[in-house]
């Protein structure tokens, strides 16, 4: 019987071997890192020849940059990967579209991929959260959108990398650096870590 880390990643697994091209959304947060992380150790460890792109939405909390340094992360860890970033999307729109608009240039490059985001369900006892929206095209998967964010939590210290993606992924969405601790997204974050008894790290 698998648990809910094992099930997770064998989704994933089942996925990526469906595809030759897969897209994966960064934003330089605790989610989609510990996603890009997870993807590049299934198609590592099964030894799987796959063309892995990055995108992200340049948004105004200097996601591009952050971006930029998780995947050097990522290379650090992962040394075969492509390291380029395609940016995508209308940051000017409401945040809440932001993503999407990322995701239509994605689709329409005309190859087929799978495209997965790291979105998470919003705590039930956090209220006026973001708008996150469970995607129905069958090329894109959201492999933690049935849970909250102390599944990717739970991911990192399975994985004994906890306290490194703590220090490099920005959480904030009110600060280009260090994070505000008060809005939504901060408070997610606190949250998730609290319940957990789990100690953060960062300061971003």
């Amino acid at each position: 019987m698998f648990n809910e880390i094992e099930l997770i990643i064998k989704e994933i697994e089942i996925k990526i071997k469906n595809f030759n091209n897969i897209a994966i959304f960064i934003s330089g947060g605790f989610d989609s890192t510990i996603l890009s992380y997870l993807i590049l150790d299934i198609v590592n460890k099964n030894n799987f020849k796959k063309n892995i792109e990055f995108y992200t939405v340049p948004r105004y909390d200097d996601s591009k940059n952050h971006a930029h340094r998780i995947v050097n992360w990522l290379l650090s860890k992962f040394e075969t990967i492509n390291s380029e970033i395609k940016i995508v999307g209308n940051p000017n729109l409401h945040h809440s579209k932001q993503v999407s608009s990322g995701i239509k240039e994605c689709i329409n490059d005309n190859k087929s991929k799978i495209i997965f985001l790291g979105d998470t369900r919003n705590p039930i006892n956090l209220p006026n959260g973001p708008i996150r929206i469970k995607s129905n095209y069958e090329n894109i998967f959201q492999p933690f959108f049935e849970c909250d964010k102390r599944i990717t939590l739970k991911i990192a210290e399975h994985f004994g990398i906890l306290h490194e993606i703590s220090k490099i992924t920005h959480t904030c969405t009110e600060s280009k650096s260090l994070r505000c601790n008060h809005c939504w997204q901060c408070l997610e974050r606190k949250w998730a870590f609290d319940s957990l008894s789990l100690k953060d790290v960062g300061e971003m």
